[in-house]
């Protein structure tokens, strides 16, 4: 793809955007001042970009969720974002870490390997997690969660290829506040949280401490006798520690411990090809009372899969000021412990001697970092914020699969380094007129040590690697302030996705394995935000183009000869264009609307050998060609997966005063386009559009001290998936898909109390 050929395109659309927007911009900024604060909107500020900044000043397309969204969402898991930000796919799997993307682009589809970046930087409290972590996962003591769409690499580094998404907790305060709620559900969902913060020695000393505890079902119905619900439990507790000891310096020390226990296979039969078998055994037999299908909830198994994880984080940060320019350092460290039980193939019966249908997986993660920065003030015609990063990564991974016809016993330890160098300027050169610059250095350094004992045909290896490399990046950006509530920009970057390991290969020798080349990333956008008729209506339009040269898919594969599908990690090129608009309108003082979309195209501009579906032997299946004894095929201009052209999310909530209460009704709207879940373009794993209708009705206090709210979640019992797999086609010679039901895929109503003081 010839860069030419990019800009060309992007000018086009800016024009476009320009000349479409202009004139609605003029008209509606042509209003008369002296508005109520109550028709405001209010004023939106990210920290996601290394400082504190208004939402409608930076030149990213970038979206904020809110605590009350989140609450009126009923929003259990970090999946549920794809409900309320257009733009991300998250494959909400429970018993393991979530496979994300943004605009079209996701990664980590092959959850069993360890050191790979997801491609979409998680950040709690501006600090990086690590990819293999589950704390991501959590979303309880959240203040707010902020979006970044779009490739993010000179602040977001190694892991922002595709976004940022940052996590904000609860601060400390100086004045006593707290708060508890309480959710039930019709379905057994229970959910029960607590917030307190306020001074220990005012002026100098303050805290903030939370804690949770959630029962989470799964509507998938194990009918074997005697099998346990299927549902995720958590609970943990995060705390902060502000020491103020004068006003140019403060040490703010958190920490937290989280607990996942996930009981059962959240995975469910979706297609099998009609007549195949297994171990000469019918489908009759091994899924009594299923009908495969994407509405089927129900499974058959006696196997007790589980997934169990402990996550642990603490960091310290620290800020100086001198003068008006603030000096910081920010030591982190993580761990996560993971004990993870699959269930292998989700049957009535064992499928042989010794009578062991379960893959035992063990993970131990580590990650510690060290940020400093120094950031000058905001309004000063030529600021900046400059820093360095440092992260170190390990993980270690132990798998054991006893299954005779395919065993699989090996350990891996992956460590991964970076060390970086940033700065992003702001240059205002004219009076309305701002030129953004950044860069970046990253030296990664990635490794691995792989003891394979037996891999079906495959025996004793033992493989040693390592890799080391040198990138920059970085990224231009005109803003141009049109008004003064209504800006334009334009933006060109350079990103990268680090080289990785596939960590989960089948060794046939002992020697090193060759890593995925990196990602080389090229980013055009051009944006409209504004706001208008006195702040009471919000507009930001977004359009882009983003080319993924070397992009690292990652899927399945089934080696001849073998019967279990092997994680696989290949090369392509990839491209994603779209639009985004995100609105927000005050219609009068109780009534705010929203209505946020993204219309994107993301495909394979080259994927050449791909991995093909299974089909019932001899095969192959159709477009599919034999090399090598294996099913492959090119996949060149086909759409990515988890990459819907269309996503909508409209919401509405109408406040009728009563006396010393609010009377508050709320609805949200989803609509997600067809969507093909798999890499392989299986014409099995195409799921329909479907869309999803929230509503919930608010008894408040006007002081805000108690509420309580009946809310029914997916109203038209419209059902989805948010996960799907092919890993089993191997075993039984043909056609099989199994997928995760949503959390909401069925209708249910609940009851939330909240009080705080």
């Amino acid at each position: 793809m010839a860069i030419s050929n990019v800009s060309r395109r992007i000018l086009f659309a800016s024009t476009t955007l320009a000349s479409t927007l202009a004139p609605v911009g003029i008209l509606l900024a042509q209003t008369a001042p002296g508005a109520s604060s109550e028709l405001n909107l209010e004023e939106i500020v990210i920290t996601s970009q290394k400082r504190t900044e208004k939402l409608s000043d930076v030149t990213v397309s970038a979206a904020v969720v809110s605590t009350s969204t989140l609450e009126n969402a009923n929003v259990s898991n970090i999946s549920d974002l794809n409900k309320l930000v257009p733009s991300v796919s998250i494959a909400g799997t429970t018993n393991s870490r979530a496979p994300m993307g943004i605009r079209g682009i996701s990664s980590i589809s092959n959850q069993a390997a360890v050191g790979i970046v997801s491609g979409v930087s998680v950040l709690i409290d501006g600090v990086p997690i690590s990819s293999d972590s589950f704390a991501m996962k959590h979303l309880d003591d959240v203040q707010r969660i902020e979006v970044l769409k779009g490739p993010q690499s000179t602040l977001g580094g190694r892991s922002a290829a595709q976004g940022v998404i940052n996590i904000v907790r609860r601060e400390p305060s100086d004045t006593w506040t707290g708060a508890v709620g309480a959710t039930i559900t019709d379905d057994h969902e229970k959910r029960l949280n607590a917030f307190v913060a306020g001074p220990i020695l005012p002026g100098s000393l303050d805290f903030s401490l939370a804690a949770y505890g959630n029962r989470t079902p799964l509507p998938i119905d194990n009918v074997y006798p005697g099998a346990a619900d299927i549902a995720s439990n958590t609970y943990g507790a995060h705390g902060k520690l502000l020491f103020k000891p004068s006003d140019d310096l403060s040490f703010l020390l958190s920490a937290g411990v989280a607990h996942d226990n996930f009981h059962g296979t959240n995975l469910t039969y979706t297609y099998i090809t009609p007549g195949i078998t297994l171990a000469g055994r019918s489908q009759a037999v091994l899924l009594p009372g299923i009908t495969p299908s994407f509405e089927n909830e129900i499974q058959n198994t006696p196997v007790p899969a589980s997934a169990g994880a402990i996550d642990k984080d603490a960091a310290l940060n620290i800020d100086y000021k001198i003068g008006e320019y603030t000096l910081s350092s920010t030591t982190a460290w993580q761990g996560s412990k993971q004990d993870v039980v699959n269930d292998l193939f989700t049957e009535a019966v064992y499928f042989a001697p010794p009578y062991d249908n379960t893959q035992r997986i063990d993970k131990d993660i580590k990650q510690v970092s060290e940020e400093v920065k120094f950031v000058s003030p905001a309004d000063l015609p030529f600021n900046y914020v400059i820093g360095a990063y440092y992260a170190r990564n390990t993980a270690d991974e132990s798998t054991v699969r006893n299954l005779v016809a395919n065993p699989l016993v090996f350990s891996v330890n992956s460590v991964t380094t970076t060390s970086d160098l940033y700065a992003r300027t702001t240059w205002k050169f004219l009076r309305n007129t701002s030129l953004v610059t950044g860069v970046r250095y990253n030296y990664d350094e990635i490794s691995y040590d792989l003891h394979q004992i037996s891999s079906g045909a495959n025996g004793l290896h033992h493989s040693v690697g390592s890799n080391n490399l040198s990138t920059v990046v970085g990224d231009l950006s005109l803003k141009q302030q049109l008004t003064d509530d209504w800006m334009v920009y334009a933006t060109s970057a350079l990103g990268y996705s680090p080289r990785a390991y596939n960590t989960v290969a089948t060794l046939v020798n002992d020697n090193p394995i060759t890593p995925a080349e990196k990602t080389k990333i090229y980013h055009n956008e051009v944006g409209s935000k504004g706001t208008y008729f006195n702040r009471r209506l919000s507009l930001n339009v977004s359009v882009f183009d983003t080319f993924y040269r070397d992009y690292q898919v990652q899927t399945f594969d089934v080696p001849p000869g073998t019967t279990i599908a092997t994680p696989k990690l290949d090369k392509g090129d990839a491209r994603t264009t779209g639009i985004e608009v995100d609105t927000a309108f005050k219609a009068t003082s109780n009534l705010q609307l929203s209505f946020n979309a993204a219309y994107i195209n993301a495909r394979f501009t080259k994927y050449i050998g791909a991995p093909c579906y299974a089909y019932p032997r001899p095969g192959p299946a159709p477009g599919c060609t034999l090399v090598n004894g294996q099913s492959v095929r090119d996949l060149t201009g086909m759409t990515m997966p988890n990459a819907p052209r269309l996503k909508i999310a409209v919401g509405a909530e109408q406040r009728v005063p009563l006396r010393a209460y609010d009377l508050v009704f709320n609805g949200t709207y989803s609509y997600q386009g067809e969507t093909q879940m798999l890499p392989d373009e299986n014409p099995q794993s195409l799921q329909p559009a479907f869309s999803i209708v929230n509503l919930s009705t608010t008894l408040a206090q006007q002081s805000g001290k108690y509420s309580v709210t009946l809310f029914c979640n997916n109203v038209l019992d419209h059902h989805y998936t948010v996960f799907a797999l092919d890993a089993w086609n191997g075993v039984y010679g043909g056609n099989v898909v199994a997928s995760q039901p949503a959390r909401d895929s069925n209708r249910y109503f609940g009851l939330r109390l909240n009080a705080s003081f």
